[in-house]
């Protein structure tokens, strides 16, 4: 027989397994941030919520720069919310949660107006974008209940805004559970309400070769973002607690 030959060959090999398509990820955007979006863990795979799915919750960088929380972060499926970080995992089919607010919402928050919710979206589209260019659903989510979770003091000189928002965390003092400083939170109830994807017109198609169509695309969507969060806080606001509350974007 001729040197290295199968001296058995197989007349009737197994095919290869056909490579399974890549899910349609969901780019959850989340609101409100508040002092810290822990609700953003709606999205872990414990808990399952995005069935067959894998899930990611991104938050700043700077919640993974202390080896104990990027350790407690990344077990809860967590990821830094960067940039390459989030169209990474979008072309993987991976889903996301954001909160696109971001830490600009914390500035706003003030005991003078308990009683009403600012959240920062106006000028947040960026996640839109991306979303959009990488064939991912959109779906507007609301938290109810982070308002008991911590105690807190906000700076709102100008200087310490810029620094949260060039480090991605504003320089603050917050007080959890037992009044640990910058510890884990109260416990109180929380809800997160979940709104239906948005429909992003008949063509859900999109490059930054066209510009002109991927601009019109990310105002129109935005737009409607921002309308599936109003309607998620007017809608269950009521049966939850806060039917005296209100919403306000900025």
């Amino acid at each position: 027989k001729a040197a290295g030959t199968d001296p058995n060959p197989n007349p009737n090999p197994k095919p290869k397994p056909e490579p399974k398509p890549r899910p349609t990820p969901v780019l959850f955007g989340l609101e409100p941030h508040h002092v810290l979006p822990y609700s953003i863990f709606f999205a872990s795979n414990f808990l399952e919520f995005v069935p067959s799915y894998m899930a990611r919750g991104l938050m700043s960088s700077a919640c993974f720069w202390l080896p104990m929380m990027k350790h407690v972060y990344t077990a809860c499926s967590a990821a830094p919310v960067e940039k390459a970080n989030l169209k990474r995992l979008l072309d993987e089919g991976i889903s996301c949660a954001v909160v696109p607010g971001g830490v600009q919402e914390v500035a706003y928050l003030t005991k003078s107006a308990p009683k009403e919710i600012i959240i920062y979206l106006e000028k947040r589209k960026g996640f839109i974008k991306y979303a959009l260019l990488h064939g991912a659903k959109i779906c507007p989510v609301f938290a109810f209940g982070l308002e008991g979770s911590y105690n807190f003091w906000v700076p709102k000189d100008r200087l310490s805004l810029e620094i949260g928002r060039k480090m991605g965390l504003l320089p603050m003092l917050f007080f959890g559970a037992w009044g640990i400083p910058f510890g884990p939170p109260k416990r109180c109830e929380l809800t997160v309400v979940v709104g239906e994807p948005l429909d992003v017109g008949p063509d859900p198609h999109f490059s930054e070769e066209d510009p002109a169509k991927l601009s019109a695309a990310v105002d129109a969507t935005h737009r409607k973002f921002i309308d599936g969060i109003k309607s998620l806080f007017e809608d269950h606001k009521a049966r939850l607690g806060y039917g005296d509350w209100t919403l306000k974007v900025v």
